[in-house]
């Protein structure tokens, strides 16, 4: 097979998959909007599987370091999907939730800044600044929770400051432009959803109308773009 071959073959699989992912991503916002369980359950399990499997089919002879830390970023994502699936059999699995996605965020995190500008530009005004922004974001949040965070303080602290973190990391990635936007546009996604996630348990009793579609929502697209935004990086 030629190369040109080849990369329209990679890039039917990944529009295949890539459709597959939002299908089964629809029906998990229809069992939230419709509060069907049943149809959730069947459905959230299947997101960071698809999303593996549409990274590994562009993968292809390029077994990095970096694909590997990726997929292992969106393995501990599917834990995490599955504990805060449950959380209604048992509160125990928020912090199993938490700690999964901790996992993921240090590993992003672990990935983006393999690409990550040199130390100079990194303490330039500019980048310096763009980090002061999610410092007070972290604040303005962790103000907002504090009260209401007991004995789950120290872990949503330390989570608060790891998600805004990996935000910052990837404003710092030096690839070309449309990676650099596709993943920076999914982490702000995926710091807004898990931030929404924080303030529907703790401020609201995650009795917020309508809130776990609006919170799967940005999620699977934070996601997806994620993952996208590392093909256009590594695999073409």
């Amino acid at each position: 097979m030629s190369f040109k071959s080849c990369l329209i073959e990679i890039k039917k699989q990944y529009f295949i998959f890539s459709i597959i992912y939002f299908l089964v991503s629809a029906l998990e916002i229809t069992g939230d909007f419709l509060g069907s369980k049943e149809l959730v359950y069947m459905t959230k399990p299947l997101l960071m599987p698809l999303l593996i499997v549409l990274y590994y089919s562009t993968w292809k002879k390029q077994k990095d370091f970096i694909s590997k830390l990726l997929i292992g970023a969106l393995f501990f994502a599917f834990i995490g999907d599955v504990a805060l699936m449950l959380l209604s059999l048992n509160e125990q699995f928020f912090l199993i939730g938490l700690g999964a996605f901790m996992i993921t965020q240090l590993l992003y995190i672990i990935v983006f800044s393999k690409v990550s500008f040199p130390k100079k530009k990194v303490l330039q005004p500019n980048r310096l600044l763009i980090l002061l922004l999610f410092v007070l974001f972290y604040i303005l949040l962790m103000n907002i929770l504090y009260d209401q965070l007991k004995d789950l303080l120290i872990p949503v602290l330390v989570y608060g400051a790891v998600v805004c973190f990996m935000g910052y990391v990837a404003t710092m990635r030096n690839v070309n432009l449309l990676s650099y936007l596709l993943v920076l546009f999914g982490a702000c996604l995926f710091i807004i959803s898990d931030s929404l996630i924080a303030i529907n348990k703790f401020i609201f009793s995650s009795e917020l109308i309508f809130v776990q579609p609006s919170i799967m929502l940005l999620y699977i697209a934070g996601q997806y773009f994620i993952v996208s935004g590392m093909i256009k990086a590594y695999k073409e």
